[in-house]
Parts: structure tokens; sequence; C-alpha cells
């Protein structure tokens, strides 16, 4: 969803709406020197209205001050109005239960003074809660209801908001074709009522029904009038989602270039008209743009911005959140010193000693909140630098293979059939040589036999660069053919093979036949083994590959971090998202077992 569509027009009366244009501190100096309760009870509702978002505490502390005047002074609709902003502060905690039996209760009140316009805001309310809830069936009726109330008590922008929330309900169950056309109903009354905001909602969730169904060009069409009614209308915050949604479909179609256009005229906008919050939506945006084009430096520099920006407003929000605490405080004061002048001097200090306590827990809550959210954060930046060291692994093994290939094909269409010729040319030329005595001809025999082994060790470090049979036969075949060139006199090989007769992933297949080669080759160099076993099965898991001998094995502990041969094992390993364990003792033989799980 572009907007959180929501109705928060809550019509009291001409002195509410204007205790909307108060500071809190303006609003706390009015209750300190009010002369009637009701004068208190709007601006408690005010309070605990301007903290909903900001402060869980401040929120349902004020709110319960706001509640007990309104129930004392029967002010029905401060009454109601307080219940749906109590309720609104659950569900922003997740507290979806707790806050559907408030806005009942406003509910309940609004039917029972017969308010139809507030009956369609605490409906529309409801509908919300429930579908966070992922309980669509439950809040489509409450929609429904919030869209008929809204017709009766004229609110035109309430009708085309709740047409638009209705289609969001169709889309998420499932319905594509029923959300279009409450999203072209919301569009066509939005017009009508020439209601910008309206308009661009509903223009937003037709880009995103047509994105979704995978057709780009008429999402595309939709978001761009989005954006052009927000230029016009100078809603910057608009724009950077247009231009974000915009991005989105044009990395879909692999347009980078307009990608980019795209983010980089976000960024601007959202560094111009401090869109802090936004902004990191486009630095993430960035980072993706980045990464996808395989600029790493580029894309760990945007997720670097977007992690500081977000500390940064955090900090910001902990500064915020320290002075409302005072504030906080020296309202429950106030509060507790009403009617109770007779014994100010002794209750004022009762009430200083708990206050403080309570600002000293409520301080230390706030900075355990800080050091919870801010370890969060740098749980998901390693989790971003392991993904890009995953990247970089993958292009090193990558190369190498490559450098592999290019390297036995020069050796074998280069030095080989270099080998060749000269092997052709100086037979050539035993015709015209003088090889008129027994040393001579010994000689030029050796020579020959010296350039056709030449030739064949060529050939065979070519091979073992990259074989062929890996490449067209499969991993099975490749690890068969390399053992059959291990002289039996030396080590007796066995090689089991079971649900790998198809050919598996490639990186997968070269990363394992290297692991297998170094493995044997260790085997032979060091172990003094007459026996090798090697067992490669495949099954729903994964592949599980077993390499054991009965040489005079070593100390795994003493050895680890010697030589690169082990480390190389267990980099290839790990990047196939495998494990690799060795076990073995001096003079109890080698067991090295591999497991690399196939990919979802």
């Amino acid at each position: 969803m572009k907007r959180i569509i929501t109705i928060l027009l809550l019509m009291l009366t001409g002195s509410l709406s204007a205790k909307n244009k108060l500071t809190t501190k303006q609003l706390l100096d009015e209750i300190e020197h009010a002369t009637h309760d009701s004068i208190r009870c709007l601006n408690y509702y005010q309070l605990a209205k301007n903290y909903v978002r900001i402060s869980e505490d401040s929120c349902r502390l004020f709110g319960k001050f706001a509640l007990d005047y309104a129930i004392k002074l029967n002010m029905l609709k401060v009454e109601a109005e307080t219940y749906s902003v109590l309720g609104a502060r659950e569900k922003f905690n997740g507290n979806y239960n707790e806050s559907i039996k408030l806005h009942l209760k406003a509910l309940a009140i609004k039917e029972a003074s017969k308010d139809t316009l507030g009956m369609g805001i605490s409906c529309n309310d409801i509908g919300i809660v429930y579908k966070n809830m992922n309980r669509f069936a439950e809040a489509l009726p409450y929609y429904q209801k919030a869209n008929t109330y809204s017709r009766i008590g004229g609110n035109l922008q309430g009708v085309s908001m709740t047409f638009s929330n209705i289609g969001t309900v169709f889309s998420a169950l499932g319905k594509p074709d029923s959300a279009k056309f409450y999203y072209d109903t919301a569009l066509v009354q939005a017009k009508q009522i020439n209601d910008t905001s309206c308009i661009v909602n509903a223009l937003a969730n037709l880009g995103e029904y047509y994105a979704n169904k995978g057709d780009a060009l008429n999402a595309k069409i939709y978001f761009e009038q989005s954006l052009a009614i927000d230029r016009a209308s100078g809603d910057k915050y608009g724009l950077v989602l247009d231009l974000v949604n915009l991005g989105n479909l044009a990395i879909g179609a692999n347009d980078m270039v307009k990608a980019s256009a795209y983010f980089n005229e976000a960024e601007q906008v959202a560094r111009q008209e401090e869109l802090n919050k936004e902004l990191i939506g486009v630095l993430s945006s960035q980072f993706l743009l980045h990464k996808k084009l395989g600029h790493y430096e580029q894309a760990i520099d945007y997720l670097q911005k977007a992690q500081t920006l977000k500390d940064s407003i955090l900090n910001e929000e902990t500064n915020e959140q320290v002075s409302e605490l005072n504030a906080r405080f020296e309202t429950v004061k106030k509060e507790k010193t009403i009617g109770e002048q007779q014994s100010k001097i002794q209750r004022q200090r009762y009430l200083i000693l708990g206050s403080l306590l309570l600002l000293g827990l409520i301080a230390l809550v706030a900075y355990y909140r800080y050091k919870k959210l801010k370890v969060e954060d740098e749980i998901k930046l390693k989790q971003t630098i392991l993904e890009q060291q995953e990247i970089t692994t993958k292009s090193v093994l990558d190369a190498e293979e490559k450098e592999r290939q290019r390297i036995a094909s020069e050796l074998h269409d280069g030095v080989g059939q270099l080998m060749t010729a000269a092997k052709m040319n100086l037979g050539a030329l035993e015709g015209e040589l003088n090889l008129d005595t027994d040393k001579k001809k010994t000689a030029y025999q050796k020579i020959m036999d010296l350039i056709t082994e030449s030739g064949k060790e060529v050939r065979e470090v070519s091979h073992n660069l990259m074989p062929n049979v890996l490449l067209k036969k499969g991993l099975s075949n490749a690890v068969q053919e390399f053992l059959n060139k291990i002289d039996a006199r030396v080590i007796k090989v066995n090689l089991h093979a079971e649900g790998i007769q198809d050919k598996i992933d490639a990186n997968t297949e070269s990363v394992l036949y290297r692991v297998i080669q170094e493995c044997v080759n260790n085997v032979i160099k060091h172990s003094q083994a007459s026996h090798l076993d090697i067992s490669i099965q495949n099954d729903a898991e994964g592949i599980a590959v077993s390499i054991e001998d009965n040489g005079v094995g070593f100390d795994v502990a003493s050895s680890k971090g010697n030589g690169l041969g082990l480390g190389n094992m267990k980099t290839r390993i790990e990047f196939l998202k495998g494990s690799i364990d060795i076990d073995s003792a001096p003079g109890k033989g080698t067991l090295v077992a591999i497991f690399v799980p196939n990919k979802l």
C-alpha cells in the first residue's frame, strides 16, 4: 500500500478542533489553570491523541485521565473518541484483541448516540485491525459498514477510502479482479469529489494490482499518473513513494538506467524535504540496485548510509522520549494535586519521590529498548555483510574455475599442439639425419620418447585442471576417471556412488570434485594408507560424501590453520552452505565427512 488508509476525522467540537494546534506545553498549562473539568477532559484527550504514535505509557495515562473526566461529565463524544485513540495505540503495540475491544466500545457509544459519521470511522478502524491480524473475512463486513455509514453521513472522502480498503481485502483473499473493481470504484468516487489524496491512493492501488499481475506497462501508467498529481500538488512524501515504485518497476524490466534516475530523484527530494524515514527506504532501494549491477562498493556505501540514518533517527526519538517523560512527570504531579490543597506539601513530597522512581524506571526501559534496536540493526548489517562476503566468495570461486578452464585450454590447444608438432617435425627429419650408430639412434629415440611423455604430461595436467568428463558426464564419472589413474599397487581405492546419476548443479559438482580431488591427493602424499573408501550419496536432503583411509592419521587440533588445503576445502564447502568434518588421530586413519544440502 502506498499510504496507510485510515480515517481520523474526529469532528468533536469547534473547541476540540482548536486544541489540535496547541503544543504539549500549552495543553499542560491549560490543565493547570483550568476553571472547569470539561477543559481538562478535552486537553487530556488531545494529549492522548498527540502521544498515540510516540509513547505507549503517556497515551494510556492521558487517555485514562480523559476517560475519567468524560464519564464523570457524561461527555459521550470525548469518551468514544478516547476509546478510539487507545484502540489505535494498542494496534501499534500489536495488541490486536485489546484494540478491537476498545474500538467496539467506541462504536457502541456512537451507535447509542446515532453518530452515523462516527460509526463509519469506528467500523473502518475495526476493519483495519482485523486486516492487520490477517483475518480478512472478518475485516470485510466492517469495511462495508464503514462505506455505508460514510455515504449516509455524507463523508464522500470516507466513501472513496473505504472502497480502497475493501479492494485491499479482496486482494489479500486472492480475488484480484474483485479488488480491481473496488479500486476502480474508489478512483471514480475520488475524481467526482476531486480529492487528491483519495485519487493518488486509488492510483497507487491500481498500480500495485497490475504490478502483482506482472503487467508492468499498466502498472507504470498508474504510478506515473500518481507521480504527476503529486508533482502538481507538491506532495513531496507521495512523490518519493511514486519514484520508488517506478524505480522498482524499472529494475523488473532490467532498465537499470531509468531505475537509477528514479532512485536518484527520490533520494534528492527526500534529503531536501528531510523525509528521513522515507530516505532510509530510498537508500535501501539504491543498495539493491547497485548490488544487482555488481557495484558492491557503492552498494555497501548505500547500506551504511541507511544504517547511519536509522541510528540518527533512533537517537532523536530517544531524546524526544526523555523530554516527553519529563513533561509527563509534571502532568502526573499536577493531576495528583488537584482537589488535595489541604495536604499539598506532604502529598507533593510523596508524588515527587514516586515520580522520580518511575522516571528512572522508564528511562532504563527506554535505554534498553534503544540498545535492543541497535543490536537488531547491527545483526541486520552483519547479515548483509555476510551476503556480500558470500557474493565475493562466489566471484572468487567462479574466477578460479574460469582461470582453470583457460589454463587447461591453453595447455591442451597451445603447448600440447606445439609438442605434437615438434614430434611430427622431428619424425620427419629422421630419414635426413645421419643415424649411423646405435648410440645416435638411442639418443634420437630418447628425444622422441621425452617429447611423447611431455605431451602426455601436458594433457594430464590440462585434464586435471578441468576434466571434460565432469562437464559432460557429471560428478560420479569424473571422480571414477580420476581414481582410475591411481596405481592400485600404491593404494587400493573403492568408490560407491548412489543417487547422482542425473547431473547436479554445476557449482556443486565443481566444488565437490575439487574437494574430493584434494582429499585423495592428501591421502596419497601423507597418509601411507593402503586402502581408501569413497562414498557419494545424494537424497532429498542433500549430498553426503565420506572419504576414509587406513593410514597413519594426524592430530586434527594441532593441524588447524596450517597450510591452505584444509582452509580452501572449508571455504568451498561453506560457500555451498554445507559442512565438512575431519575425524583423525595418529595411528587411527582419517575420515572426512562432507554434507551439502539441496538448494530450495
